[in-house]
Formats: C-alpha cells, structure tokens, sequence
C-alpha cells in the first residue's frame, strides 16, 4: 500500500523548473496535477526524512508546511507549500536597506518560529539569510531543514559538522552537543547582518543595545547566550525605532487605538486575555467599592481615591509596563532584565513616598 501511495505521489506531481543552479538539482517547483497548485518538490537525504515526517503535524505561521513525502527509486523526496517572495539573502545582495522597525519585525517572527521548534525539539542549525524567505505580504518563512536534527538529550557532541560559515556556532564543528542555543547563536549574527551588513567578526553595531545582544548571542561558551528564544524576542521587544510608536509583534492585536497599552491584550494568547479580563473586573469593582462604601474615620473620599490609584493603580501599571513606558524611554534600551525589575521597584518605592507625601501636606493644609 505504501508503494502505491509513494508511485502516486511521484506520478500526481509534474515538474515546472528548477529551483538551483547547481548541478545535480534537488530542488524543483512543481505543480499537483489534481488540484493545479504549486508546490516545491526536494530531494532530502534518508537522515533528514525523520525531521519532515515531524514536521508534518507542525503549523505554524513562520513555517512553509510539508504537504507529503515519499521515495521512489532509492530517493527520498518531499513536498513543501510555495511561497512567492524572495529570500533575506535576495534582498541583501541588492543591497537593499532594511530599516530598523522592519528588522524587529523579522527577527521577532524568526524567534516566534524558533520557540516553536525548539519546543517540537527541532533544532534548524543552517539559519542564515538564503534560508529565510520573506513572503509578497512580509510574512518571514524559515526554510531548509537540510541540516536540522531532533535534538537528543543523552549526546555530549554531535556525530556530524555541518553548518553555513560564519553562522554555524562553535559546537556545529565538533566541540560540543549542538541545542536550542546553537539557533540562537546563528540568530545574533543574523541580527548583526542585516544591522550592519557583515558578520560580527568584521564589524558590530555602533548601538550600545544591539551589540550587546550580538555579543552575548554569539559568545563561544553556550551557557553565556540567551537561554531560549522566547527570551531574546523580550530583549528585543525592549527597543522600537526613534519617533516610532512601541514595537508591537505582528501577532498582537491590532494595534489601532487604545487597546494596544492594555497588558494582557497586547497578544492573541487567550490565557492571557481571560486572566486579563478577571484582573480588570476586579479593579473596576474595588474602584466601585471606594466610591461607594461609607466613609469612616474622618476620611474623606478623597483619601479613599488617593490610596486606591497609589496602593493599587500606579503599582500595577509600573509592574505590567502600562503603555509599554519602558520602551518610550531610551534609559531602558540597554538595561538587563534584572536592572529593569530594580528600577521597577525604585518607581513603586517612589508612588508610596509620593503617597504619603501628599498625605501629609493634607493633614498640614487641610486638616
């Protein structure tokens, strides 16, 4: 039955043109002789069929999806969606200027894909311009898997060097076991290249923020690098153009109009939202409650209001980076995770001092 399926397959799929120039091409566009679309047909190795077998069930924006695979005569081959647009390679051999937001943007859909990967434990290990593909509508697509490999927990050293120079990490060339951190490294001198268009042994970004970055993404010791790619798109996140509006993800709800600065609707995550939702019921219903409960004390409603926005309200917006405040404020750019927490704490310290200052120019002036 499997030959059947695999005879079909070959037959179903005719050839248009060639995807390379190198001789012998594996890579071919094709076309379903069934519905008439078009696809990419290539070649892979038998070691690779297992990646693109997994990689059957995984969906994802950033992600070409692999419609079938098959073999016939000895050969292993597969089927992947076409996509019109051009590489990052393409673009940077025009020399053609990619502005900074636009940078983020695909850097944050490159770490978005990433996490998800790495998530399946697939690692990409070839991320280099020519494997990135942006689509007619901007869409950043991660392509050939050629070299990519399921990541295996009981290895201290991969079996095989492979890797693109320049963007392979040290591990890739025998001296350790290549994980998450390998992509991570090749993520640094991405950013590097298409910031300054050279690798980061010829040259790093003058910006304090973003060599930093490079730096610690492309340290030779892995331990040193960002853990993950979840955590270099927060570091990211941190830094929007000059006289730009905060960089938001393009997964973020439209950012139109005021709910854009709300915490928790900043995402389409729906664990985040719905916790969102509860959060600010329960706000607008202690707000309710001050303005409404019976005054005691000698208190006025006045004071009621004064301790709610500087117990409850300013400490909430300072810790949820209400109207992303720390991207509108360069002193934030070059800031570790830890220094923002510590400078967060510093603002809270400073809402409860401001608190009680007022209190007692209250009781001063207007006993």
């Amino acid at each position: 039955m499997e030959n059947l399926k695999d005879s079909y397959l070959d037959y179903n799929y005719s050839v248009l043109a060639p995807l390379q120039d190198k001789e012998p091409c594996t890579t071919f566009l094709v076309r379903s002789s069934n519905s008439g679309t078009l696809a990419i047909r290539k070649q892979v190795s038998a070691a690779q069929f297992p990646v693109y077998q997994k990689m059957t069930i995984l969906d994802h924006p950033n992600l070409a999806r692999v419609l079938d695979l098959y073999t016939a005569n000895g050969a292993c081959y597969v089927i992947e969606e076409y996509i019109s647009g051009e590489t990052l390679a393409q673009k940077l051999e025009r020399a053609e200027h990619i502005e900074e937001r636009q940078v983020l943007d695909y850097m944050e859909q490159l770490c978005s894909v990433l996490s998800y990967l790495h998530s399946h434990k697939i690692i990409h290990r070839d991320i280099t311009p020519g494997n990135i593909l942006i689509s007619t509508d901007s869409v950043l697509k991660l392509i050939d898997f050629d070299i990519s490999r399921t990541k295996k927990e009981d290895r201290n050293q991969d079996t095989t060097i492979l890797g693109t120079a320049g963007y392979a990490a040290p591990e890739q060339f025998g001296f350790g076991q290549t994980d998450e951190r390998t992509d991570i490294y090749a993520a640094g001198v991405l950013l590097n290249v298409l910031l300054t268009g050279a690798l980061p042994s010829q040259g790093l970004p003058r910006e304090v923020f973003y060599r930093n970055i490079v730096e610690r993404c492309t340290a030779i010791d892995p331990a040193v690098r960002y853990p993950s790619a979840e955590i270099l798109a927060g570091v990211l996140d941190r830094r929007h153009p000059p006289n730009d509006i905060p960089f938001l993800s393009r997964d973020a709800v439209p950012s139109s109009g005021w709910i854009r600065f709300f915490p928790g609707f900043r995402t389409k995550k729906p664990w985040k939202m719905t916790v969102a939702v509860f959060g600010y019921m329960i706000l607008i219903y202690i707000g309710y409650r001050s303005a409404t409960a019976p005054l005691s004390g000698g208190n006025t409603r006045f004071d009621i209001w004064l301790l709610s926005v500087w117990f409850m309200y300013v400490p909430w917006a300072i810790l949820t980076d209400w109207g992303y405040y720390t991207k509108y404020f360069s002193f934030f750019r070059n800031l570790s995770d830890a220094k923002i927490t510590a400078v967060k704490a510093g603002l809270l310290f400073l809402s409860f001092s401001a608190y009680v200052f007022f209190m007692l120019l209250r009781l001063l002036f207007f006993p």
